[in-house]
């Protein structure tokens, strides 16, 4: 694995109080639409808003990355979701 990719793992980080990005990297991922080439591959950004009653997940993933979104959220219970 390289240094980039070790340095920049899917793990959920707090952005502010109460707000987590909790999207993936897809380090595989080449081109976006079939047109623009992504030597790097990409991100997905997903985030989790934790509020005084209820939790949100705004935005989703590639659902070839599902699993790793899904082991960032595993101990949550997630009562909205804003696409």
């Amino acid at each position: 694995m390289s240094l980039k990719r070790l340095n920049k793992m899917n793990i959920p980080r707090q952005i502010k109080s109460n707000i987590y990005s909790v999207g993936v990297i897809d380090w595989d991922r080449r081109l976006f639409d079939e047109l623009i080439p992504l030597p790097d591959g990409t991100s997905y950004n997903s985030y989790l808003i934790k509020g005084t009653e209820k939790i949100a997940l705004i935005d989703t993933v590639d659902p070839t990355k599902q699993h790793e979104l899904i082991e960032n959220l595993k101990e949550l219970r997630i009562d909205k979701l804003i696409i």
